[in-house]
């Protein structure tokens, strides 16, 4: 090959290859159809105070607990740093 024929071919641009998708392959979201697909409505949630209160606590409690451990080695790391 000469270099002219080198250069002919680097400076053509590649044109985008199409690809025909078959119809079996295709991927359908459900807002492309409309009508094809059911959302049921659960309604209002039944509040729940006391399991609330005792989930808060818990909460509070667990991090107290978390806190008085990792504070051991945080003092550790502060005293020997």
């Amino acid at each position: 090959m000469n270099g002219t024929a080198l250069m002919e071919r680097a400076e053509a641009p590649a044109a985008p290859v199409a690809v025909e998708i078959p119809q079996e392959q295709k991927v359908v979201l459900p807002f492309e159809k409309k009508g094809e697909y059911f959302v049921e409505q659960v309604g209002e949630i039944p509040k729940k105070p006391i399991y609330a209160a005792i989930k808060r606590i818990f909460d509070i409690f667990a991090s107290a607990v978390a806190l008085a451990v990792l504070a051991i080695p945080m003092a550790v790391i502060i005293k020997n740093g």
